[in-house]
C-alpha cells in the first residue's frame, strides 16, 4: 500500500466534510393557514359546529363566521378574536346555533383577513332535519338495587345510538345525561339508592356524515327502588 494513501484518505474526508458544511440548510415550506367549518351535532333545539384554524397566529386578528338562512344573503353571525381563542381554534372551537328550525337549510362560511391576504373556509351547507323517534317498547326492571332500561332493537331501525337522561325525583334534581351513545338494546343504572324515585327519558340519534342528529325526548319512565 502506498504511504500516501492515508494522506489522500484524510484529504478526501476533509473535502466531503467541507461540502457538507457549505451545503445550504434544508428549507421546509410552511403550509398556508386554513379555516375549516364542520357540523358535529344536530339536536332538537340546537346545532353544533366546530371551527378549526390551521396556524391561527398567521391569519388576521379575528375570524368572522357568516350565516345565510335559505336564499337570504350572508350575514355576520359570530366574530372570534384569535388572541383570546388561539388554542381552541387550533384544536376546534365549538359553536352553537340555537336559532334553526327543522326543515331549514342553513349555510355557513368563515373568513379572516390579514393585510391583503384573505382566508376563507369552504361553504358549509346544513339541512336541519328531524332526528329519529325514541326506541319502541321502552321498559324497566329492578334487580339488586340496579335499574335496567330496555328497548326493542331491529336491523332496519332509524337510529344508531341512544342517549339516556335521568332525574332524581326525591332530590328534585334537574334532568341530566347519564349515558351517551349506547348501541346495545339495554342500559343498567347502578347509581341508585333504596327508596329512591327516578325518571328516565331516552333520545335516539343517527350518524349522518360527520354529525350526530338527535331526535325528541321520550315520555318519562318512572321507577321506584324499594
Amino acid at each position: 500500500m502506498s504511504r500516501f494513501f492515508p494522506l489522500l484518505l484524510i484529504a478526501s474526508l476533509l473535502a466531503i466534510s467541507a461540502c457538507a458544511v457549505l451545503k445550504p440548510p434544508f428549507h421546509t415550506r410552511q403550509k398556508r393557514p386554513s379555516i375549516k367549518l364542520e357540523t358535529t351535532q344536530v339536536l332538537p333545539g340546537k346545532l353544533f359546529l366546530k371551527l378549526s384554524v390551521h396556524a391561527p397566529r398567521r391569519i388576521g386578528p379575528e375570524v368572522e363566521v357568516f350565516r345565510s338562512m335559505g336564499d337570504d344573503e350572508f350575514q355576520l353571525w359570530k366574530s372570534i378574536k384569535v388572541s383570546e381563542f388561539e388554542k381552541e381554534l387550533h384544536e376546534g372551537l365549538a359553536l352553537i346555533d340555537d336559532g334553526i328550525e327543522y326543515g331549514q337549510q342553513v349555510y355557513y362560511q368563515a373568513r379572516s383577513q390579514k393585510a391583503e391576504s384573505i382566508f376563507l373556509s369552504e361553504e358549509l351547507s346544513v339541512l336541519k332535519e328531524k332526528g329519529p323517534n325514541p326506541p319502541e317498547n321502552l321498559r324497566t326492571s329492578i334487580n339488586n338495587n340496579t335499574i335496567k332500561i330496555q328497548w326493542d332493537q331491529s336491523a332496519n331501525q332509524a337510529f344508531s345510538h341512544v342517549i339516556i337522561y335521568r332525574r332524581n325525583i326525591v332530590e328534585d334534581s334537574p334532568l341530566e345525561m347519564v349515558s351517551n351513545l349506547v348501541k346495545d338494546g339495554f342500559w343498567v343504572d347502578e347509581n341508585v339508592v333504596p327508596n329512591g324515585v327516578y325518571s328516565y327519558q331516552i333520545v335516539s340519534a343517527k350518524l349522518q356524515q360527520s354529525a350526530l342528529i338527535y331526535g325528541p325526548f321520550s315520555e318519562p319512565l318512572y321507577v321506584t327502588v324499594e
